[in-house]
């Protein structure tokens, strides 16, 4: 089940030790349309869920992000938790799902050739990841909006 699928049902409950957590990642969805629907962090903490659980999670996705990349400039130890940290201080509106998309596709180089990782790199991934999301957003209510008019059109000629 998704992180989308779970918050649509209740609050969210987000696991609290490492192999919990290892495995919670593991079922984050990699689809634009799928995280684009996952309760933001501001969300959770609403929920009652604890910070050191969102940060453990994030620096996780941050040192898996890591792992990928062959640069030289890499994490040093703890660098990744102090990254979390800011981000959700910085970014409350994004989820953990809108992280775990952003680091994946950020290791791929979709937001350009990455010669090193720190929270700078991060930060501009971040950047990038969130104009997509808002374009995707945008042409998906484009869409709806289109096809709620076809409807109304129909509607209106037909009477029905």
């Amino acid at each position: 089940m998704t992180l989308p699928e779970m918050s649509r049902q209740h609050s969210v409950s987000l696991p609290t030790t490492v192999n919990e957590i290892t495995s919670f990642i593991s079922l984050l969805s990699h689809r634009m349309s799928e995280v684009c629907s996952a309760p933001p962090f501001q969300e959770l903490f609403n929920q009652g869920q604890k910070k050191g659980i969102l940060e453990a999670i994030v620096s996780l996705l941050i040192i898996k992000a890591a792992n990928r990349l062959s640069v030289s400039g890499n994490l040093r130890p703890g660098q990744a938790d102090e990254i979390a940290q800011q981000i959700l201080i910085d970014y409350p509106l994004l989820s953990i799902e809108d992280v775990n998309l952003m680091l994946l596709d950020g290791s791929k180089g979709k937001y350009g050739e990455i010669y090193r990782l720190d929270i700078s790199v991060i930060y501009g991934c971040i950047k990038a990841y969130e104009l997509e999301k808002a374009e995707f957003l945008e042409q998906n209510m484009t869409t709806t909006k289109k096809k709620e008019n076809t409807l109304l059109l129909i509607v209106i000629v037909t009477g029905k």
